[in-house]
């Protein structure tokens, strides 16, 4: 402020000092003679171009001074801010603007607080009157509102289940392993960020021969993995677009020698075709011969069967039955049950003797 003010305090005099000499050019123009009206004006003119040409440089002087310290133009004007992009990326990109600009720290807090819109203005009118144009409390402020620290492990799962989408290329799976693992691991070191999400990166490829030759290549950081990746896979689409082409041409010669084997093929299988034909017709033959013999075999079997239970029917019919017990094979006068009714008889009539004695 110092040096401004001297540079202001030096214009001044230097036009005090011209305003002086204009006057007096003036006085002795009135003073003097006509031959000296003559010569005198262009005197004056002179002196007259010279003192608004002083001017115009010490405007130029002034102005540029402004450009430099930013303190009333603005070179880049930085965007608005919703609360809906990340407030990081915001964040780096009013940095910019304020380096371009060489804003102050008060012009830093009143840029910033006139570019929010939204539900980022929320954030400002809920801070106290005094704090609403310091730079550090606004930032505080909406950091801890769009991007708080609970956050980073959001981060950390999305950036550890991150894995290469059908439509996505490889270049953009790159850049979204970046940004989550700068969002995961904030206040990590930039190796052990590239480090990690170079593994990750190699992790969340879909084809597992392109992970394998990556790892064996032994990228040092993600921007090797990316082109390594980039190049497989345009070797890999080069490769297939040749080897479809060769299908194609190994395709009509199949098919040629298809249509000559599929004609010999026809012509054998017709033989055997009859072969099988005339196997089938005679082991039906014999199958009905041997069903023949069976049958003829069990009506053999049956017929003896039969025969023997009629001859056994008819020894009983010339052998009884008998009229005392009923039953076939032997007539009443030679039953075995004869026998046992008369000793049983004997033994009621001994016990009816004896009973008949102890009574008298």
């Amino acid at each position: 402020m110092s040096n401004i003010d001297d540079q202001i305090a030096e214009i001044s005099r230097q036009i005090q000092s011209l305003s002086e000499s204009t006057i007096q050019y003036g006085q002795g123009l009135i003073s003097s003679t006509h031959k000296d009206q003559s010569e005198r004006p262009k005197v004056v003119e002179n002196k007259y171009r010279d003192f608004h040409h002083k001017q115009e440089l010490t405007k130029n002087q002034s102005t540029a001074h402004t450009v430099c310290s930013g303190s009333d133009y603005v070179k880049i004007k930085p965007s608005k801010y919703d609360g809906n992009t990340p407030w990081i990326d915001y964040l780096a990109h009013f940095e910019m603007c304020t380096l371009v600009n060489m804003w102050s720290e008060d012009q830093k807090g009143v840029y910033l607080a006139v570019s929010l819109i939204g539900q980022a203005q929320a954030v400002l009118g809920d801070l106290p009157k005094e704090k609403r144009q310091i730079f550090s409390d606004l930032v505080n402020a909406l950091e801890e509102r769009f991007a708080p620290s609970s956050q980073t492990e959001l981060y950390r799962v999305q950036f550890k289940e991150c894995r290469q989408k059908a439509s996505e290329t490889l270049p953009g799976l790159g850049l979204s392993v970046r940004r989550l693992s700068n969002l995961a691991y904030p206040t990590a070191p930039l190796e052990l960020r590239v480090t990690l999400a170079k593994e990750q990166f190699i992790d969340a490829l879909v084809d597992s021969e392109m992970r394998l030759r990556i790892k064996q290549s032994r990228p040092k950081g993600l921007n090797d993995a990316i082109r390594l990746a980039v190049e497989l896979e345009a070797y890999n689409m080069a490769e297939n677009k040749t080897l479809k082409s060769m299908g194609h041409l190994r395709q009509t010669t199949s098919d040629e020698r298809t249509e000559a084997h599929n004609s010999l093929v026809t012509a054998v299988s017709m033989e055997q075709m009859t072969t099988w034909m005339q196997t089938i017709q005679n082991n039906l033959l014999a199958i009905t011969k041997e069903i023949k013999e069976i049958k003829d075999l069990k009506s053999q079997r049956e017929f003896k069967q039969r025969r023997k239970i009629d001859n056994t029917q008819s020894k009983g019919k010339r052998c009884g039955p008998c009229f005392s017990c009923g039953e076939i094979g032997h007539f009443a006068r030679n039953c075995p049950n004869n026998n046992q009714k008369q000793s049983t008889r004997e033994t009621d009539n001994t016990e009816h003797i004896q009973t008949v004695q102890s009574r008298h």
